[in-house]
C-alpha cells in the first residue's frame, strides 16, 4: 500500500494565516505576544513584526481605534523624545512609531525603524487599528 501523503509545509514566504484581530483591521497589535501585523483584506500582509508597548501607569490601551494623523519627524511634547514615523491612533497622543525595542513606552507602540517606516507608508487617516492584550 502507498504511504499516506504528508501535508505540505507552508512556504517560508507565506504570511501567517491568522491574527487575534477582526478581519476589519488595517493593523493588528498583539500586546501579549509583542508583535504587530499590517493587514490586507482581513489577512496578514506579511510576517508579524516585534513591538514594545506601554508600561506601568502608561499602559497602551486595547480596543479599536482609527488612524488620526501621521508625522514623519514628530517629537513628544511630554518627554521631548523623538517619535519618528508616527501614526497617531487616539486623541491622547498615542502612536505607532519608531522606538526602542529594548524598553517599554509611555503608552505608544514602538516598532524598529524599518518597520515603523513600512507602517507609516501603508496606513492612512481613518484606517482601523486594533490592539489586543
Amino acid at each position: 500500500a502507498a504511504a499516506p501523503l504528508a501535508a505540505a509545509a507552508p512556504a517560508a514566504h507565506e504570511a501567517p494565516s491568522s491574527t487575534p484581530c477582526e478581519r476589519t483591521a488595517d493593523v493588528c497589535v498583539d500586546l501579549g505576544a509583542h508583535r504587530a501585523w499590517l493587514m490586507e483584506d482581513g489577512e496578514p500582509a506579511g510576517d508579524p513584526v516585534p513591538i514594545t508597548s506601554g508600561v506601568g501607569r502608561h499602559k497602551t490601551p486595547t480596543g479599536t481605534f482609527r488612524v488620526q494623523w501621521k508625522d514623519r519627524d514628530h517629537t513628544s511634547r511630554e518627554s521631548d523624545a523623538p517619535m519618528p514615523w508616527s501614526v497617531f491612533f487616539d486623541h491622547d497622543g498615542r502612536a505607532l512609531h519608531g522606538g526602542s525595542l529594548s524598553r517599554g513606552s509611555a503608552g505608544c507602540v514602538h516598532l524598529d525603524e524599518q518597520d515603523a517606516q513600512t507602517f507609516y507608508r501603508a496606513l492612512r487617516p481613518g484606517d482601523e487599528v486594533q490592539i489586543v492584550a
